[in-house]
């Protein structure tokens, strides 16, 4: 450094005993945010299933009693995550490797992995979101997807 300005604010940024500034905001933060997942019809062998997007799950999931009334025949899993699904952790109790989810009129393949629960969801994750180029377009209620090279748009339900 050739200024001795710079050499200033340098040592004065990195200086280690320097206390940082309160910020203003923090309570701002302290509040919990709702949250309101993003929803979309889908189809599992021709039923309609409304089908939550959630970018922070890492797994596409669906549950124990959705998958009989699908009638889906899943294979045992040595996996023992826990998945956190109507507000109860639900260990992994089995596995589909191909399950074709129609989304208006596209079909894609995703694995799945079943769990425990007493309620019928379908969970679609991050994975599937990069897959296909997903955006959720929470301002316009869209959900717009990539399939072979063709824009998909469809409607987003909270």
């Amino acid at each position: 450094m050739q200024y001795d300005d710079q050499k200033a604010r340098a040592f004065r940024i990195l200086d280690p005993d320097r206390k940082p500034k309160m910020v203003a905001n923090l309570d701002e933060y302290e509040e919990e945010i709702e949250h309101t997942p993003a929803k979309i019809y889908t189809r599992i062998k021709g039923n309609a299933i409304l089908a939550i997007i959630d970018s922070g799950a890492d797994t596409s999931v669906i549950t124990k009693p959705l998958a009989v009334a699908l009638e889906l025949r899943w294979k045992p899993t040595n996996r023992r995550d826990m998945v956190t699904i109507d507000g109860q952790k639900q260990g992994i109790i089995g596995e589909l490797d191909e399950v074709d989810v129609c989304i208006a009129d596209v079909r894609t393949t995703i694995k799945i992995y079943i769990v425990g629960s007493t309620t019928k969801t379908l969970l679609l994750e991050i994975n599937w979101i990069m897959k296909y180029k997903a955006d959720i377009l929470r301002s316009t209620k869209k959900l717009r997807f990539v399939y072979q090279e063709k824009l998909i748009e469809v409607d987003l339900f909270t």
